[in-house]
């Protein structure tokens, strides 16, 4: 089967939609032996040229800037994973392929495609479909194999560090300086127990110096194997993204931070389920109440208990391999769902 996963990358866009299509990328080709999978992408010019750099080491899998010539001209499928959906968009794709899939976060896709993704909790559960398929809730999101291995992996105890994630893109710079600021104020977590991870786009710059003005050497880490580095957190300041569902299947408890407003929209429905702890706006936030909500969750230990049981009862982390089947099912290739 011929399979097109478009993203977009970088910039005030963030890269989790880019990285949830890689998931799936990496997904189809370890799974579906015989798949062709190509993986096209835009974003702007600095967030390109920093996915091209990491995509060097992706084998198996063509992987092309969307202007770029070579790409065949139909598939048998195209997903497209993109925070909003325009129905000239819509319908361009599915003019180049058999059938058509979208990841629907916001629950505003009511027409167009044969497959309909919303796998993140939605107040209301979104608009309803006036036709294809619905594929609704978290069991849908899809997350990298380093989360699932973690998930047998990760005990609150005798983990003992904070770490911070706000992720990559332009967006999230206010937000780690928020929370330095917020750490600084927070004495019972000691500087030594706390690491700041920066995401593409951020790690250079002067980000680094304006959080260690706040707090000190802190541990300040680029881009890593976040898994690996979360099996040792007691809990993790993340915003309001993607990363939380990774999260969420290991069972690592999390006070969230939302940037956009969709994002605290999200946020809110996540927490409401018991999955993390919402903390609110990063441009309505003020350091002190921030403080308190990590203060409140890092010294509570039940709590720390009770959130990382409600995340892992809302996904198994076989994401992947359920929008992979329904895939197969919309073009007659089925090899069965997964449930």
């Amino acid at each position: 089967m011929n399979v097109a996963l478009v993203a977009r990358c970088g910039g005030d866009y963030g890269w989790g939609h880019w990285i949830r299509c890689l998931n799936l990328a990496a997904a189809a080709r370890a799974m579906r032996r015989g798949w062709s999978v190509a993986a096209l992408y835009d974003g702007p010019d600095r967030a390109v040229g920093i996915a091209e750099g990491y995509l060097k080491s992706l084998e198996g899998i063509a992987v092309r800037p969307l202007g770029e010539m070579g790409c065949p001209l139909s598939f048998d499928a195209v997903l497209i994973d993109r925070l909003e959906h325009s129905a000239a968009d819509l319908l361009f794709w599915k003019s180049r392929c058999e059938r058509l899939a979208v990841f629907d976060d916001m629950g505003e896709v009511a027409s167009g495609a044969d497959l309909v993704i919303r796998p993140q909790l939605l107040p209301d559960g979104g608009r309803p479909l006036t036709e294809g398929r619905l594929l609704y809730g978290p069991r849908y999101f899809p997350v990298a194999p380093g989360w699932i291995r973690l998930r047998e992996q990760y005990r609150l105890d005798p983990a003992d560090r904070l770490v911070v994630c706000l992720g990559g893109g332009t967006t999230n710079r206010r937000g780690y300086e928020l929370t330095a600021e917020a750490l600084a104020a927070c004495r019972d977590v000691e500087q030594d127990k706390i690491t700041f991870v920066l995401g593409y786009e951020l790690h250079e710059g002067e980000l680094p110096a304006r959080i260690r003005s706040a707090l000190g050497a802190v541990e300040i880490l680029p881009s890593v194997d976040l898994p690996a580095l979360m099996r040792t957190a007691r809990l993790a300041v993340v915003a309001g993204g993607f990363v939380k569902y990774d999260l969420a299947v290991a069972g690592v408890p999390a006070v969230i931070l939302s940037g956009p407003e969709h994002q605290a929209i999200l946020a809110r429905a996540f927490a409401q389920a018991g999955a993390g702890v919402y903390a609110g706006s990063i441009d309505d936030l003020a350091p002190q109440q921030l403080a308190t909500a990590i203060l409140q969750t890092w010294s509570d230990d039940q709590r720390l208990v009770d959130v990382s049981h409600s995340a892992k009862t809302l996904s198994d982390g076989c994401g992947s391999e359920r929008v992979l089947a329904a895939l197969e099912e919309t073009t007659g290739q089925s090899l069965g769902a997964l449930e």
